[in-house]
């Protein structure tokens, strides 16, 4: 159990450095929506998952303002 745990905080580490404090966010915010969607409907999921990646696409892709 104590392997298991070391082996999980390290790869959440690894991630977090990967995508950084806001990436490891909405990884994880995405994650339970979709679990939490997934007890309506199985299409739910895939659908909240989906609307993420298409809203942080735009997020991406509209240049940021500068004032």
């Amino acid at each position: 159990m104590k392997r298991g745990a070391i082996a999980l905080r390290s790869l959440t580490g690894r991630i977090a450095a990967a995508v950084g404090l806001e990436g490891a966010f909405l990884l994880v915010g995405t994650m339970l929506l979709a679990v939490a969607g997934s007890f309506i409907g199985p299409a739910v999921s895939l659908s909240i998952v989906g609307l993420v990646c298409v809203f942080t696409g735009l997020a991406l892709a509209i240049p940021g303002r500068n004032s």
